[in-house]
């Protein structure tokens, strides 16, 4: 081992490290089997997180804060149908705001969670598209425009919120960062 030593620069390999290090706590005890005491393994969970999981927040919140104000601008006077009135050029109705506003908070839920969030961000992100391109299609225009007060300006809005949570959902990665074995002297 001194050759390989003097080879190396005068390094000591890991064998000899290792070596040593076994020496020194046997000297002091610590590897002593009939009078040690026993050893406690705990393994702590790793954390598993997403990128997706900050976008779901994001919208989430900017949802729940838009149908809130089309809330207070619209009012609730007994009908959820009407009364039909803007906020930022986007016609509303009271039931589009409450929508709207269980939409971000189904959101800002998924965030807290990375797996089981990105499938609530994938359902909710395709209902928001479809909802979008079924306005857009003129699918049941007076029924929509009716109850939800919704126009083609609403339309690209929920086609692009969707698509955002759809593809986040999809496309972003999930990291997961390893658990940790402790050891500790019982």
């Amino acid at each position: 081992l001194r050759a390989c030593a003097r080879v190396c620069g005068g390094h000591r390999t890991v064998n000899e490290r290792q070596a040593a290090m076994w020496n020194r706590n046997r000297k002091r005890g610590r590897y002593d089997r009939a009078d040690s005491e026993p050893v406690i393994l705990e393994d702590k969970p790793g954390r598993v997180w997403s990128p997706a999981q900050i976008v779901s927040f994001i919208v989430g919140v900017a949802a729940i804060v838009f149908g809130v104000l089309a809330l207070i601008e619209t009012g609730v006077d007994g009908s959820l149908k009407r009364p039909h009135d803007e906020l930022w050029s986007f016609h509303h109705t009271p039931l589009l705001a409450l929508i709207e506003i269980a939409f971000g908070i189904l959101l800002v839920l998924a965030a807290t969670s990375a797996t089981l969030g990105r499938g609530v961000m994938a359902i909710l992100g395709s209902a928001a598209a479809a909802f979008g391109i079924l306005v857009l299609l003129d699918a049941w225009p007076n029924r929509l425009h009716r109850w939800l007060g919704v126009h083609d300006r609403n339309a690209w809005l929920f086609v692009i919120v969707g698509g955002v949570v759809l593809l986040s959902a999809l496309l972003l990665p999930t990291i997961v960062r390893p658990g940790r074995r402790v050891i500790q002297q019982g």
